[in-house]
């Protein structure tokens, strides 16, 4: 999921989705109302979803991991080997 990289909307390292729009019955696109989060690996990959609130045009989701725990059961030298 992502480019192995924890979701960072600040260096724009990891995977992310912009100008997310909904096209319903209409052909006009909208901007998704409702959006929730949710992971069930939280150790594993981390999401940010910016919206109009947090100062961005268009909605950003930012997502990403390195698909296992290193964030509190390795080390770093462990990462290296």
């Amino acid at each position: 999921m992502g480019s192995g990289e924890y979701a960072d909307w600040l260096a724009r390292n990891s995977g992310h989705i912009r100008n997310m729009h909904i096209s319903e019955n209409s052909q006009e696109l909208k901007f998704p109302e409702a959006v929730s989060t949710h992971t069930d690996e939280y150790d594993c990959y981390d999401f940010f979803y910016l919206n109009d609130e947090d100062y961005v045009d268009d909605p950003e989701f930012y997502f990403g991991g390195p698909d296992r725990k290193i964030r509190a059961t390795d080390s770093v030298a462990d990462l290296a080997l």
